[in-house]
């Protein structure tokens, strides 16, 4: 098993100009596909803090991915989250349009994925720490005491 492992390697370290997407399995190249628009989401993060003159602490990029970043103005943070699945349904997008005129049916389902998992990421689904839920949480409107009456003017709530 080690000697084909270290066949497999050192043939293909040794020939890189053999290796074409139509000699990667799909499976990987999907996968590898999906994790770039991962890094790219995350990228979108960073960048963003980084225009805003924001100081990033920590970056994670995995099977649950974050960065850590100062807070500030609130608009400032609703930008800042909204990067990361903007910039993964750009990525997702730039995939699709690779994808099709090469007929590289695997970088155009990773394509697919990532636009949907960039636009799952708008909505406020999944655990708490989701971009999504933040996105939504900053921008909901809190109720007021104030309600409107009758006649369109406003009064106090009991």
């Amino acid at each position: 098993m080690l000697a084909a492992s270290w066949w497999v390697i050192t043939s293909i370290a040794a020939s890189p100009a053999h290796i074409t997407l139509d000699t990667v399995p799909p499976a990987l190249l999907f996968g590898a596909a999906c994790f770039a628009t991962t890094v790219a989401h995350e990228a979108g993060h960073v960048l963003c803090s980084l225009a805003l003159r924001r100081r990033v602490h920590t970056i994670h990029v995995g099977t649950s991915s974050f960065i850590h970043h100062d807070q500030g103005h609130p608009v400032e943070n609703l930008l800042i989250l909204t990067a990361g699945p903007i910039t993964q349904i750009l990525a997702g997008i730039a995939l699709l349009a690779a994808g099709f005129p090469a007929g590289n049916p695997a970088i155009m389902w990773a394509g697919i994925f990532s636009m949907a998992s960039g636009s799952a990421q708008l909505l406020p689904v999944g655990p708490v720490t989701a971009d999504g839920r933040k996105i939504w949480r900053s921008i909901r409107l809190r109720p007021s005491k104030e309600i409107p009456d009758s006649g369109g003017s406003l009064s106090k709530a009991a």
